[in-house]
């Protein structure tokens, strides 16, 4: 055996270096490795990669892998859930345009949104786009609902406003 092991180590230093790569990148891409192959090749043409230690080279093709079947997974899923718009994206919704309107009822009173939604950009943006062109309506007293006849019963699960409307 030992000679066996001598002659393939051998065998290996002779080797052309750009012959074992392509042999590499081929099992990689055998192995369903497309993302670590591809990290391959690329560091391969970057004079970057050479300054890197071997540790973070490694984990660089790993993190390209990674984010290969990610990506690959979300195309698959994307396609079997067929979509009426599959390349719709938020970024291309056209909306705060002011050509139709829009009711917005909230229990929470405006001033505290910031603190409800927790970030103060956002909660920025929001605003902005609502309350830029708005008519606020600010009611104020006690609640109507305990008051209505047949609340208690609508609780429960019966209606009287659908046996009056017959």
């Amino acid at each position: 055996m030992a000679s066996g092991t001598a002659e393939r180590t051998e065998s290996i230093e002779f080797k052309d270096p750009n012959m074992m790569m392509n042999n590499t990148l081929a099992q990689l891409r055998e192995l369903k490795l497309a993302g670590m192959a591809i990290a391959v090749e690329e560091q391969l043409c970057s004079t970057a990669s050479t300054a890197l230690s071997f540790e973070e080279r490694l984990a660089l093709m790993v993190d390209r892998e990674v984010h290969q079947r990610a990506d690959k997974r979300r195309a698959a899923l994307l396609k079997r859930a067929r979509l009426k718009y599959p390349q719709a994206c938020i970024e291309d919704v056209d909306g705060r345009a002011g050509t139709r309107a829009t009711i917005i009822t909230s229990q929470l009173p405006v001033e505290h949104w910031h603190a409800w939604i927790g970030d103060a950009s956002i909660a920025d943006a929001i605003l902005d786009r609502l309350l830029s062109r708005s008519h606020r309506l600010a009611l104020k007293g006690k609640s109507l609902r305990s008051q209505r006849p047949g609340a208690a019963t609508a609780a429960t699960g019966a209606s009287d406003t659908t046996d009056a409307a017959r």
